[in-house]
């Protein structure tokens, strides 16, 4: 499956169970970067790991998909920008994200974003459940109740920063339990109940 999004925006540290995890203050402000479109891959394709790179990890996350331009969106309409949602996988490369002081290198090279196809459904939503194994293994369960910055809010949030367009992606974070490790041979599932399933192997 090949996504052509013109941007694909990532929202870290957005679950509560995630900040208590870091043994952090809850952040004041979104914390956001970028991946490439080029990271994307579909159900059944293969994660590779990179030349060089020792260490990945997975992170489930709930993509919300756009469905119109948009600038400075108040966040009481941000529900009407929204086209559909997605099953994401922001794959990482965590030796990479240790050398760097931003993230780029660590979540953009190829295969670094399994993507679920687009599911359409009514909005708002306040409650999606999210899963990822490792094998078979559950090592994730959250829900975007315990999001930090909610749908409405990220969508306003990164309006007033870059313009929304059509098919532009947000990856609203990954809860609790996320980056664990994985390694070549390994099977990974993400999960989203009434959204997608992607399982994909890391080579």
């Amino acid at each position: 499956m090949k996504v052509r999004a013109g941007k694909i925006i990532c929202s870290g540290l957005n679950y509560k169970d995630t900040v208590l995890e870091e043994g952090a203050k809850f952040p004041e402000k979104p914390l956001l970067f970028l991946k490439p479109d080029t990271a994307v891959i579909g159900d059944g394709e293969q994660i590779v790991r990179p030349e060089g790179i020792n260490k990945l990890a997975i992170e489930a996350e709930l993509a919300v998909v756009i469905g119109k331009m948009g600038k400075n969106i108040p966040a009481e309409e941000a529900w009407d920008y929204v086209r559909g949602f997605r099953a994401a996988n922001d794959v990482t490369a965590q030796d990479a994200q240790k050398e760097d002081i931003q993230w780029t290198r660590a979540k953009s090279y190829d295969t670094f974003l399994p993507l679920s196809e687009e599911t359409r459904m009514e909005t708002p939503i306040s409650q999606i459940e999210i899963y990822s194994y490792i094998n078979g293994t559950m090592v994730q369960k959250g829900n975007i109740k315990d999001l930090i910055f909610d749908i409405p809010y990220l969508i306003s949030y990164i309006s007033r920063i870059m313009t929304l367009e059509e098919g532009d992606i947000i990856l609203t974070g990954t809860p609790g339990g996320y980056g664990k490790g994985v390694k070549p041979g390994d099977e990974v599932t993400v999960e989203i109940p009434g959204v997608g399933k992607i399982t994909n192997r890391v080579v």
